[in-house]
């Protein structure tokens, strides 16, 4: 499905380059994840928005008080995280804010298998209780060298690889006539030489005296060299009898 999205003719009205958040309550686990100079794959689609504030909605802002804590309250299971992403190549996410139910969201979807480097961790919680976020992490991506291209040659990629199918095609359906013909051409030789091997044998009944005489013969030769034959065999049978 990512393969389809990525090589869609009418993804290059929807691609997104530059940055985009996103919101979410993570534990400390999740955190430990992320270090600092570390890269990061995407194995799913990944939400995310334009808009700060939409992200910091589903991180939870303000509400970390309210989150998980160990028995005695010392230690927080859970922190509002917002997630700074950099987009660099044009292939890596599109903007869904017009296809989306709620626009105003001002939803980006990160496809799979894009690799993010983490640049930077933001702990406020541990610096400062009262942060509505207690945690920031920026990441960036990863670039690409084959993306690295002037625009002319982005614009090419398409249309040489429409090119290409095209040539597939041709060549798929001119390989597959040939093979059609030459199936066809041995048939054809194979029915003419069975043609040619059979024979057909035809009695002809001949009367002598009462007794009838069979002579088998063969389709294909002409009715002189029939009738002489059975003249010479006539001719024999009385030269015998005389």
């Amino acid at each position: 499905m990512v393969t389809l999205l990525i090589y869609h003719p009418n993804l290059s009205q929807y691609r997104y380059q530059g940055l985009c958040y996103r919101g979410m309550i993570i534990t400390q686990n999740d955190l430990d994840r992320y270090q600092l100079n570390q890269h990061v794959l995407n194995r799913s689609f990944l939400s995310t928005s334009i808009d700060r504030q939409v992200a910091k909605m589903f991180a939870g802002e303000g509400q970390q008080s309210q989150m998980r804590h160990t028995p005695e309250g010392q230690r927080a299971l859970q922190y509002s995280c917002l997630c700074q992403y950099l987009v660099k190549q044009n292939s890596t996410a599109i903007n869904i804010e017009c296809l989306s139910m709620n626009p105003e969201e001002k939803e980006i979807l990160i496809l799979p298998f894009t690799v993010f480097k983490v640049t930077n961790i933001k702990r406020n919680y541990f610096e400062d209780i009262t942060s509505s976020i207690s945690v920031e992490i920026e990441l960036e991506e990863c670039e690409d060298p084959n993306d690295n291209q002037n625009p002319l040659e982005n614009e090419k990629k398409p249309k040489q690889r429409k090119r290409i199918r095209i040539i597939g095609l041709l060549l798929s359906v001119f390989l597959l006539i040939l093979i059609i013909t030459i199936v066809s051409i041995i048939i054809i030789l194979n029915n003419g030489i069975l043609t040619m091997t059979t024979t057909t044998h035809i009695s002809i009944p001949i009367t002598e005296e009462g007794n009838d005489i069979d002579y088998p013969l063969s389709i294909g030769r002409s009715s002189s060299s029939i009738h002489m034959g059975l003249k010479c065999e006539i001719q024999w049978s009385h030269f015998n009898r005389d």
